[in-house]
């Protein structure tokens, strides 16, 4: 076979060669998505009964870092909005998932039966976020509280229904402490039925008196609590006597009413 001849005929086996090969079944190889492949494997997992409905709480593996994200589902298996996004996460370390994240079903969050999310993280922060069943059939995060964890033991951190001004609901009372500055504050929450949202109330002093005694530390100087058994709430803050060089200690109050606080629409992310 001449030189000539033997080109175009290899030309042409090869090219029936791609097609009868292009033609034969291959393999299926089905790549998972990145967030499904590199899923962590769940640590923890807890149902409460809420009003009549399941609410499971899932803690995953923690990352390379520590951080251990969590998440919330309804019944039906849809997954809960929480304050920040759906990447919620605790740094647990090598901590037990079971004491830095738990799940807890209260029978009255504004009025409405609920639950509470609550994390601790290594730096003994506290965060409890809580929910409300207002009628929709989707929980809502209606209140939160923050700061520093005395242990479980401790009533620092309190959250307790109370009713403000008399009318059968009751609002939320809680405790947060800034840990940056130091100021602790009595927050409250309550539901407005017109308008279907949540309330955040702070307690509304005198801040003329109150910058005036300011100590020189600045905010740190400033405490707000709630006492439950005299039914009142006090501001205790720290003056100073430039003339004797000295500290004390004073006090005002309010009376447990709705009219003791401003009043905000509740945002979960402000």
């Amino acid at each position: 076979m001449s030189r000539k001849l033997a080109l175009p005929l290899f030309l042409l086996v090869f090219a029936l060669c791609v097609i009868f090969a292009s033609r034969t079944p291959q393999p299926i190889i089905e790549e998972l998505p990145p967030e499904e492949a590199e899923a962590p494997a769940v640590l923890l997992t807890k149902t409460e009964e809420v009003g009549g409905q399941a609410v499971t709480l899932k803690v995953y593996e923690p990352d390379e870092e520590g951080i251990a994200r969590y998440a919330l589902f309804g019944a039906d298996g849809t997954e809960i909005d929480i304050p920040f996004g759906v990447d919620r996460g605790t740094w647990i370390g090598n901590g037990d998932a079971a004491e830095k994240v738990s799940l807890t079903a209260r029978d009255d969050v504004l009025g409405f039966p609920g639950f509470e999310v609550t994390t601790v993280n290594d730096a003994s922060h506290l965060q409890r976020i809580f929910y409300a069943l207002t009628g929709g059939g989707t929980p809502v995060n209606v209140a939160d509280s923050f700061g520093l964890s005395f242990g479980s033991d401790d009533d620092y951190n309190y959250a307790v229904p109370v009713d403000l001004n008399g009318d059968g609901r009751s609002e939320l009372l809680t405790r947060v402490s800034y840990s940056g500055s130091g100021v602790d504050r009595v927050l409250a929450f309550r539901w407005n039925a017109e308008s279907s949202v949540s309330e955040e109330g702070r307690l509304f002093w005198d801040t003329e008196t109150l910058f005036q005694h300011t100590g020189p530390l600045g905010e740190r100087q400033r405490l707000e609590e709630y006492d439950a058994e005299r039914g009142v709430f006090v501001l205790k803050y720290e003056r100073y006597d430039a003339e004797r060089d000295v500290r004390e200690w004073e006090s005002e109050e309010l009376p447990l009413a709705m009219e003791s606080f401003e009043w905000l629409v509740y945002d979960p992310e402000d």
